[in-house]
Parts: C-alpha cells; sequence; structure tokens
C-alpha cells in the first residue's frame, strides 16, 4: 500500500513514529509534510499561521502541494495528525480515490471544532469520552485508537547502564511546562524531591525559579531519550487537564524505555497497563509523593516496573499495531 502521512517530521514527531510502523507493516510511507506551517521557532511559527488565519487563501495554497503530491503518488490512503486540513483539500484527497483520515494526538481541549464538518473517512482519537460523544450525538465515524510506543526508539538501550548519567538519582519530567505541570512540579520542589526537566524553554509567565534551575535546556529524543529515561528513578507524566478518560503518548514512550513510570490515573490506564506491577498510577499528591519516596528508597523497584512496563508496551502498545487496526478500519 502506498499511504500518505500529513504532519510535522522531527525526531520523535508523532508524523515520523506513523510513518515508521506503516514501515514495518510492508506499506510505503510518504512523508508530505505539515497541514500548515511547522518551525521549531515559535515565533516563527505563530507570525506565518497568523497570516495564514488572517488570509484563509494562503493557508489554501499552501496545502494544494499535499493534494498534488497526493495525485502524483496515487497514495491508497493519508493519515493526518492534523485537524487543520481545509474542506477543500479534503475533497480533493478523496476525489483521487484517496481515503483520508484524522489520527488526533491532543488534548481534546486543542481539538478544531471544524475537524467535524469536515469530510474524513474516519477519525481516530485517544480520548474515549470524545468517541463516545462524536459517535451517538454527531454519528460521525469516529473509533478509539490510543497512541504507542515506537519499538526503535523506545527501549531499553544496551547502554542504560553504562556510565553516568545526568538522570541519575532525579525523577525526570519531558515536554512543555504548562500552569497545571507547574503547580505540581512546585509542590514537589518544596518537599525536596530532585527533579531533571527536559523539553521546550519555559514560558517567561512561570516565576519559580527552581523549575528554571531543574531545566536542563534540551530536547530529548530517540535514545537518549531512552537512555535518561531509564536511569531515571522515574518518569513523571502528569497530564493535561483535558485528557479526560484517555492517556497521552508519553505513557507508552517512557514504558517502551523501561522506565519506572508515576502516572496521573486516568480511566484508560488499567486497561492498558497493570497498576502497581507495570506503571505506578497516582490520583492526588500524597499517592504521587508516596510512590516516589518509594522509588527513591528502592531503585531495585523501579528496574522491576520499567522492565515489566517495557515487556507490555512493546507486546500490546506498537505504532504497528495500531495503524494495523487503523488500515483495517479505513481501507
Amino acid at each position: 500500500m502506498q499511504i500518505g502521512v500529513i504532519g510535522p517530521v522531527y525526531e520523535d514527531s508523532f508524523a515520523e513514529n506513523i510513518a515508521m510502523g506503516l514501515e514495518e507493516l510492508g506499506a510505503c510511507a510518504h512523508r508530505l509534510g505539515p497541514a500548515h506551517h511547522h518551525s521549531r521557532h515559535r515565533l516563527l511559527h505563530h507570525g506565518v499561521n497568523t497570516l495564514f488565519r488572517a488570509i484563509p487563501a494562503t493557508l489554501e495554497m499552501f496545502q494544494q502541494r499535499l493534494v498534488h503530491r497526493t495525485v502524483d503518488l496515487r497514495l491508497d490512503a493519508v493519515i493526518t495528525v492534523q485537524g487543520s486540513l481545509l474542506p477543500t483539500t479534503v475533497n480533493a484527497l478523496r476525489r483521487s480515490g484517496t481515503k483520508v483520515c484524522l489520527w488526533y494526538p491532543d488534548a481534546v481541549s486543542n481539538l478544531p471544532t471544524s475537524v467535524c464538518s469536515l469530510p474524513f473517512d474516519a477519525l481516530f482519537f485517544k480520548e474515549p469520552w470524545l468517541v463516545e460523544r462524536l459517535s451517538q450525538t454527531l454519528r460521525l465515524p469516529v473509533h478509539h485508537l490510543p497512541q504507542a510506543c515506537n519499538p526503535a526508539w523506545h527501549r531499553i538501550p544496551a547502554d542504560a547502564d553504562r556510565g553516568p548519567c545526568e538522570a541519575d538519582g532525579h525523577i525526570v519530567v519531558a515536554g512543555n511546562i504548562y500552569g497545571t505541570r507547574a503547580r505540581l512540579l512546585s509542590l514537589l520542589l518544596d518537599h525536596q524531591i530532585p527533579l531533571r526537566i527536559y523539553g521546550a524553554a519555559i514560558p517567561r509567565w512561570i516565576t519559580d525559579e527552581r523549575i528554571r534551575r531543574a531545566h536542563t535546556g534540551k530536547y530529548i529524543a530517540r535514545t537518549d531519550k531512552a537512555r535518561i529515561f531509564r536511569r531515571a528513578v522515574g518518569v513523571l507524566n502528569n497530564m493535561h487537564p483535558a485528557e479526560i478518560n484517555g492517556v497521552n503518548s508519553r505513557l507508552f514512550e517512557a514504558a517502551g524505555c523501561g522506565a519506572a513510570v508515576l502516572t496521573e490515573h486516568r480511566q484508560e490506564v488499567p486497561n492498558l497497563f497493570r497498576p502497581e506491577h507495570e506503571v505506578l498510577p497516582f490520583q492526588d499528591f500524597e499517592e504521587l509523593l508516596g510512590h516516589i519516596k518509594t522509588l527513591l528508597e528502592s531503585p531495585e523497584t523501579g528496574r522491576a516496573l520499567g522492565d515489566a512496563a517495557s515487556a507490555r508496551a512493546h507486546a500490546d502498545h506498537t505504532y504497528r499495531q495500531r495503524l494495523a487496526q487503523l488500515l483495517e478500519i479505513l481501507i
């Protein structure tokens, strides 16, 4: 099969991991690029996409390249990870005989409402509550599909135990620092929990200087991420408040890397991993603090959790497995 993937491609991006999962299935994956301008430089990213919103014709012109490439490649299907496709783009892709679907990776709060009016052949969401609402109320072709790990990167590295590692003795946090996460980190720092933070620059409005000191200023991906996750005392996975019943990609990535994962409880967690045996869910701050103290006092407990989490993630939660489900529904 010839499958196109729409979305920004960089190390460990959702679109890149989907493309690699398709290739594992034996499909030919074509990385078509983003549906709107994407840049790791925030000002440039914001500026160009503000122009697209102000002058819709510029976005339509930008997306025409996706249509032209799809027609030229004679694709069987296109998977977009971005909900910003225009109706004209989706219709043009489908007129060429290509099946088009959305696999949306973000929290419900970030979902463009226009998605519900786009003529997709199928929509896939990690949030079961959203699937239920859109299916029952709007009768849309929606399906629940959690994210996954990519065993090419999200695995226990062969050199994980060799030499020193900056994550040694720390609870690791990777990702954007938004309001609720900043609050939780401040509470942990109040209790002298050793933190090491990775990801995008901290927003200026965060005033806790302890968070800034704990931030490495580094984006980690692939084998570097795997080694840091494995060597950490634990990987903290607190979720965005708009993750209602579903879970995020960090849970699968950290589990695949053999980390001791401290994950905020959601309804789907016990359907994916065995609590207390493969991951450590928490429903309140005291429970989180208790888990962290256990891991700090008993490194062997964390190692056993990581081993079990990695085995489960690689057995049941890979991109190859998720995409086999997606393609069975779509094509």
